[in-house]
């Protein structure tokens, strides 16, 4: 695992991108241009800056406390949002599935810590990124290793055990979400990470008073 980063991503729906930021975090938000492009908010140095920008009919968020509270815990809306993270260091993975403000699906891990949470079905989407991981593997090996954080998966080519599965199958589930592999390069992955993105603030009293 070479990643850090943390994204919450949900669908536009006709919405502006400050709309649906606003709907994420329940209040008005005020979006400003920043300096910063998506591939270095990914993990921002700054974890109190929040920002934003739109792709592929996406509104996608980078706020490392955020979601590193919805993974925690439970999020607190009635939107289609999902939750990705991935830490190197310590090998932490994760994401979760909002669907009308409700969990459907949670799965977190780390090489130290196991399988810290695993609630709701699999869905399709998580099994086929299993699938495409581990290749020809029976699919009752693969459930096996990702199931029981003391079991490798073995090919003849390599190894996974459930936090380095955990890596791909979170880089699986974004591209089925929004069509980006941010682990693979091509010109649409590289246009996104040079994206600029909007910084995010809670709006102030002048905000509601003129409309901004």
């Amino acid at each position: 695992m070479g990643w850090k980063l943390a994204i919450a991503v949900m669908s536009l729906n006709g919405r502006s991108l400050k709309g649906a930021v606003s709907d994420f975090y329940g209040k008005k938000c005020v979006l400003s241009p920043s300096d910063q492009t998506v591939e270095t908010v990914l993990y921002p140095s700054n974890q109190n800056l929040k920002f934003a920008c739109e792709e592929g009919g996406n509104a996608w968020v980078f706020d490392w406390p955020s979601v590193e509270k919805a993974l925690e815990k439970r999020y607190s809306s009635t939107d289609d949002v999902s939750f990705f993270i991935l830490h190197s260091v310590v090998n932490l993975y994760g994401f979760s599935h909002y669907r009308n403000g409700l969990e459907i699906r949670r799965r977190v891990g780390s090489s130290d810590e196991g399988i810290i949470f695993d609630t709701g079905e699999i869905s399709e989407n998580e099994l086929t990124a299993l699938k495409q991981v581990t290749g020809d593997a029976p699919i009752e090996k693969t459930l096996s290793s990702w199931n029981n954080p003391n079991e490798l998966y073995e090919s003849d080519e390599e190894e996974f055990s459930h936090d380095s599965l955990g890596e791909e199958v979170v880089f699986k589930l974004i591209q089925a979400q929004t069509g980006i592999n941010l682990s693979r390069v091509s010109e649409r992955t590289e246009r996104f990470l040079e994206m600029p993105v909007t910084k995010v603030k809670n709006a102030g009293l002048l905000d509601h008073i003129l409309g901004g």
